[in-house]
């Protein structure tokens, strides 16, 4: 998400694990450094990888979606 940009729209998803609906929220993340990236394995540096997120002028990545408080399940947009 993007400096100003609102939440995903629509009616909350369904967890997937046990069916109840999904809380709207966003996930913060601080990079200053080239913005957030995807990595199919960890690594102690954690070089390279997809880039799927740039940072805002405060430093910020943000990624709006869902979560399962019950299920601590995930479900955001890149």
């Amino acid at each position: 998400m993007r400096d100003g940009d609102s939440q995903m729209e629509g009616l909350p998803p369904k967890c997937p694990n046990c069916g109840s609906a999904m809380e709207p929220g966003s996930v913060a993340a601080e990079s200053l450094v080239g913005g957030a990236k995807w990595h199919k394995a960890r690594s102690t540096l954690a070089l390279g990888g997809e880039k799927i997120g740039d940072y805002t002028t405060g430093g910020m990545v943000w990624f709006d979606g869902y979560r399962c408080v019950k299920c601590r399940i995930l479900l955001m947009r890149y």
